[in-house]
C-alpha cells in the first residue's frame, strides 16, 4: 500500500520568510504645553467653537490642519475647537503636510484664573474646554529606532 501523502513530503521545502513591514504605527500626544490653552477661551460666549466642544466626547475624531502658519484641530464638521501652541506649532508643521487624524483622550476644563493676570483681560468666558488629543503615524522603520522622546512631533 502507498502512502497518498508521500509526494507532499518528498516536494521541495520552500523555507518561509518574514520581511518587516517597512512602516510602523508610532503614537503621539499632544500635552497640555503643546497646546493653546487659551484659544477657546478669547472667543465669545457665543461662539460656535464652544458648542463643538461641547458636542464632543473621548474618543472623537479631529483632524489636525494648517490655516496660515498655524495648525488648528478640527471637529468632524471642519470647526476649530483647538489650536496648537506656537512651539508645538513650530515642530508639527513642516509634517502636517496634509490633515493628521487625532483622537480625543481627555477633557480639560479651563479657568480664566489658570492665565496670568497679563493675560486674562483678553478672555471672553470664565471657563472652557480643552480637548487631550493623541495619533497614530505610519513611520518608517529606519526613522522608528531613533529616540524621539524629548518631542511630541513626529
Amino acid at each position: 500500500m502507498q502512502d497518498i501523502h508521500l509526494h507532499i513530503l518528498e516536494s521541495p521545502r520552500i523555507p518561509a520568510t518574514h520581511e518587516p513591514a517597512p512602516t510602523i504605527q508610532r503614537h503621539h500626544s499632544l500635552f497640555l504645553s503643546d497646546i493653546y490653552l487659551d484659544f477657546a477661551g478669547r472667543r465669545a460666549p457665543s461662539d460656535l467653537i464652544h458648542l463643538a466642544l461641547a458636542h464632543l466626547n473621548e474618543g472623537d475624531p479631529l483632524t489636525l490642519q494648517r490655516s496660515g502658519d498655524h495648525l488648528i484641530l478640527c471637529d468632524q464638521h471642519h470647526d476649530p475647537v483647538a489650536s496648537l501652541s506656537q512651539s508645538a506649532a513650530a515642530q508639527w508643521l513642516p509634517h502636517c503636510t496634509t490633515p493628521i487624524p487625532f483622537t480625543i483622550e481627555a477633557f480639560i476644563l479651563r479657568k480664566s484664573t489658570d492665565s496670568t493676570p497679563g493675560y486674562r483681560d483678553k478672555l471672553q468666558v470664565p471657563e472652557w474646554w480643552g480637548p487631550v488629543c493623541t495619533t497614530k503615524l505610519a513611520v518608517d522603520r529606519t526613522s522608528a529606532s531613533e529616540d524621539k522622546s524629548a518631542s511630541t512631533a513626529p
